[in-house]
């Protein structure tokens, strides 16, 4: 096998590092080869860029959902492309991103499930919302005493919601159901 050796300035690795603290794998030189073989090659610098989300997203943040709010903090990524970039990436992984909420929601609830009080707070990534209200949505054809779910809290990335106790484990073994 032969080595190659690449010289950066300390200062992008620390970058690197920065953004992601958990990653070993060299994103951007598997696009550069891949680009080099001819595998991948975007003609438009929108394609080229939802793609290096998508590689960003699937192996470093395997867990997380592009959101435009982080591509334009984080990434410093115009809001306008931002939003086109998210809506896109949207449109190609949605259901993984779907597997990805329905797990945000179970853990969410898991969390809650047993407590005593009457109303309990569960906290969810805001791009888990939606997947939240069509699950209580199904919920309540079956049961109109649901209530809709109220945020109680906007926290950015997240959003707490306020559920009525008892509806928890519906909620659960709804999500339950769809991951099977």
């Amino acid at each position: 096998m032969k080595t190659l050796k690449i010289e950066v300035e300390d200062s992008l690795i620390e970058n690197i590092k920065e953004l992601f603290p958990k990653s070993t794998d060299p994103v951007a030189l598997n696009e550069w080869v891949r680009w080099l073989k001819g595998i991948e090659r975007p003609t438009k610098i929108s394609e080229q860029n939802i793609q290096r989300f998508i590689s960003i997203y699937g192996e470093i943040l395997p867990e997380e959902v592009p959101d435009m709010e982080v591509l334009y903090n984080e990434f410093n990524i115009p809001l306008g492309q931002a939003r086109y970039i998210t809506q896109a990436i949207s449109y190609k992984q949605t259901g993984s991103f779907h597997v990805i909420a329905l797990k945000d929601i179970l853990k969410s609830v898991n969390e809650k499930i047993g407590n005593s009080e009457p109303i309990s707070i569960i906290r969810i990534k805001k791009t888990s919302e939606k997947v939240l209200r069509e699950i209580i949505n199904e919920l309540s054809y079956s049961d109109d005493s649901i209530p809709t779910p109220s945020v109680a809290k906007d926290l950015g990335k997240y959003v707490d919601y306020k559920l009525r106790t008892h509806d928890l484990q519906a909620i659960k073994d709804s999500v339950t159901r769809k991951l099977a």
